[in-house]
């Protein structure tokens, strides 16, 4: 700090403690502190990026099931919804998928690709299944 900001500081000071005249000074810190506390009580936090609610929707989930591994891992990365971990962390507890705190971003843009490939894979063997079980029950 110059000596040009510490005598700003002090005007500031002066101009503040002017306003109470002859009051004591503990009096005079405490009005501050009461005021300075009950302002910051009222106004909102500002919130920054991070602390976003990010809104997965079903749509979403389903938008993403529709995709391939590669369209998937490429929409994770590029979308702005995904950018952070905590947005990847809520899609993953969306999907129920396991996740621990030390998960990166890449690991959990891994997880719920893998997630959307078992799903695929699953509803493969189960739709093979179903072509197979009327031959089946013709034999029996």
């Amino acid at each position: 700090m110059n000596a040009k900001n510490l005598s700003n500081l002090f005007k500031k000071a002066s101009e503040i403690l002017a306003l109470y005249d002859d009051s004591p000074i503990e009096d005079v810190l405490d009005d501050i502190y009461n005021i300075v506390r009950n302002d910051k009580k009222s106004k909102p936090r500002k919130r920054n990026n991070n602390d976003l609610d990010i809104v997965i929707t079903n749509d979403l989930i389903q938008e993403m099931t529709r995709l391939n591994s590669e369209e998937l891992a490429k929409f994770l990365k590029e979308s702005e919804i995904f950018q952070s971990k905590k947005a990847l962390v809520q899609l993953a507890k969306e999907l129920s998928i396991t996740t621990s705190d030390r998960n990166n971003s890449n690991t959990l843009s891994h997880s719920i690709i893998k997630f959307f490939e078992r799903q695929k894979l699953d509803k493969f063997i189960r739709e093979d299944r179903n072509l197979e079980t009327p031959n089946d029950e013709n034999k029996v």
